[in-house]
């Protein structure tokens, strides 16, 4: 059946029923980390848009739980793909990869351990962490 997603709260509420998810990297990937379901995180876009991007910015991850981890001095556990037009076959394999990874499922619980100093929402944690990898602190 249909499930209606609150505009207030997001989807995190549902995500914890699927062993896997096909998301976005911002903070929906971030969202599937922190309720157990390990995503495969995709980004289309133009490709003169992409071979911009690719020469401006420095960054080997754009996927927030990813950057949580390696911030933590983990590997990457979660599959991004990136690129100008994105197949269902490349998304359907990548998907299947996740799904027999175990080792994206225990990413979920890292990235939650990660994000989860005393007294300070995770929201808070995300801001900070993503100030101080974009060197603004």
């Amino acid at each position: 059946g249909r499930v209606d997603v609150d505009a207030d709260r997001g989807a995190i509420e549902h995500l914890g029923a699927f062993d896997a998810a096909l998301s976005c990297s911002g903070t929906a990937s971030l969202e599937c980390a922190l309720a157990g379901a390990p995503a495969v995180v995709v980004y289309s876009m133009h490709p003169l848009t992409l071979a911009v991007a690719r020469r401006l910015v420095r960054v080997d991850r754009i996927a927030l739980p990813n950057v949580v981890l390696v911030h933590a001095g983990e590997p990457a556990p979660f599959e991004e793909l990136v690129a100008p037009r994105l197949d269902a076959g490349a998304l359907a394999a990548a998907l299947l990869r996740s799904l027999d990874d175990a080792r994206a499922r225990g990413a979920c619980d890292r990235v939650r351990a990660a994000l989860g100093a005393a007294g300070s929402p995770f929201s808070a944690r995300v801001a900070d962490l993503v100030r101080e990898v974009a060197g603004c602190v």
